[in-house]
């Protein structure tokens, strides 16, 4: 069985190192028997000062991510990292097991989008084609002809075929809440955007597939610093920092960068949409100068082409989920039951393709909690098939909208709203931090939100569908 972890935002706001390229030996944390992070520190041996930052740190690879690629699932990976300078021959090893690492014949690029008398980054991306569908494989990264400056071996799963079973993670937006670390203590003058994400979650990303969406969070850099420089503001606005970090298969798809793209993963195919960009209403996000974000291109038409596609390959792959960050329906922003401000702008632009290539579950995030809705449909709940506990949906009839932005953040949880006169709403949760998996196969989705701290169950629902194509299929993916 196949189990997506859902996230909507995370709470990461400081960092286990220095981002800059003058570190010192007091960035590096002595946990016995390591020095963390491990691409930048090492152990000495010395009881006084057990850690040390590596000689030439500026070349070790750092910040290791990877994400699907390919035109057919599972046959390609995209690999991603970082170095705080340039490696002319940044290069890809891959292999069966950790004693089998060959250097792959793949392009790697390399982009750096901001610098100052401090700081630089470059940011590496190499996609490995030819792969197996779900297969072990492990590999490093680094330099070609040094074998110092190279990372430790790493391993990924590929995606699964149709038939076949894989793990991911899907962040849906709000990733780092880069622009809020000078919200924490000693950090409010110092610019600590780029600061949020170096070896935070390599422990899960440099092993899990993580598919990203663009939050509201990934738009601009405001902190104090970049407030009273136009350079640094400039430099990373419109989504400059999230489209270089992160590599999605757009291009494999008709997308555009990490706006918008799709990905099938077994019996699921994923659309991943922008609400912060290209759309009548988008949001400004703005604060870098006159000049809005977003014009990355006419995503409605990427939109409709996707969905249609996606509906015509149902024998096969059966269920479509769309991935948006901002809600469409959801308490706050609909207090009488229909979507106001935000959320008006959003139903106008999408709904209506939702419901006409019958899309099965929207998941999204902004707000800091968590809702589950029935079946909705312009608003209305559409109960057909929905069990009087809300806990069984039997081939429902419109999209089921679910928000899990519960994840946890730097500014906490959200209040909870004044007015509640939705019809739709099933379950809402405004007190826990958790997170949402899903698990599927042909006829079944199972959907649970977790507590964060003892992953205690604080919601579960089950949707079935019945096809001819598909139906007595027991192929369960995770």
């Amino acid at each position: 069985m196949l189990k997506v972890i859902v996230l909507g935002l995370v709470a990461f706001a400081t960092t286990n190192v220095d981002a800059s390229v003058a570190l010192n030996n007091t960035d590096c944390s002595w946990v016995p028997p390591t020095c963390l992070p491990t691409a930048l520190c090492e152990s000495t041996g010395d009881a006084a000062e057990p850690c040390r930052v590596k000689d030439n740190v500026d070349y070790y690879p750092q910040q290791l991510h990877f994400a699907y690629a390919g035109a057919s699932a599972g046959t390609a990976m995209t690999l991603s990292w970082s170095t705080y300078a340039q490696v002319q021959d940044s290069s890809v090893w891959i292999g069966n097991s950790e004693d089998s690492l060959k250097l792959v014949d793949t392009p790697v690029t390399q982009t750096s989008y901001y610098q100052d008398e401090t700081y630089n980054m470059f940011h590496h991306h190499a996609t490995v084609s030819g792969l197996a569908p779900r297969t072990k494989y492990f590999y490093k990264v680094g330099s070609k002809v040094n074998a110092t400056y190279t990372s430790d071996v790493y391993s990924f799963m590929t995606a699964r075929a149709a038939t076949d079973n894989m793990d991911l993670i899907y962040h849906i937006g709000d990733i780092g809440y880069a622009d809020n670390a000078w919200f924490m203590p000693g950090q409010h003058f110092g610019f600590f955007y780029e600061k949020v994400y170096n070896g935070s979650m390599a422990p899960a990303m440099g092993s899990i597939p993580c598919m990203v969406l663009a939050g509201n969070h990934e738009a601009d850099c405001h902190s104090p610093a970049c407030d009273a420089s136009p350079y640094k503001m400039n430099a990373l606005r419109n989504f400059t920092a999230y489209n270089s970090r992160f590599k999605m298969p757009s291009k494999e798809t008709g997308g555009t960068l990490n706006m918008w793209y799709s990905f099938e993963h077994g019996p699921i195919h994923f659309t991943s949409m922008s609400s912060e960009t290209d759309y009548i209403g988008e949001p400004g996000n703005d604060f870098a100068d006159t000049s809005r974000n977003g014009n990355f291109g006419d995503q409605l038409a990427w939109v409709e082409a996707d969905l249609k596609k996606a509906d015509a390959k149902r024998a096969n792959v059966p269920w479509i989920i769309v991935g948006l960050h901002r809600p469409l329906y959801d308490i706050y922003g609909c207090p009488n039951g229909v979507p106001e401000g935000q959320n008006a702008f959003i139903q106008a632009a999408f709904e209506d393709l939702l419901i006409k290539y019958k899309v099965d579950v929207v998941l999204t995030g902004h707000q800091h909690y968590y809702e589950r809705q029935t079946p909705i449909r312009n608003s209305t709940a559409v109960l057909e098939g929905v069990s009087s506990d809300f806990k069984t949906y039997d081939n429902p009839q419109a999209p089921v909208y679910i928000l899990s932005g519960a994840g946890g953040s730097v500014e906490g949880l959200d209040m909870i709203p004044d007015v509640n006169n939705a019809t739709w709403n099933a379950v809402s949760n405004y007190v826990d931090y958790g997170i949402s998996t899903l698990e599927a196969n042909r006829t079944m989705l199972s959907w649970k939100f977790l507590n964060s701290s003892n992953q205690f169950v604080l919601d579960e629902f089950v949707m079935w569908k019945t096809s001819p194509a598909v139906a007595g299929s027991n192929d369960m993916l995770y």
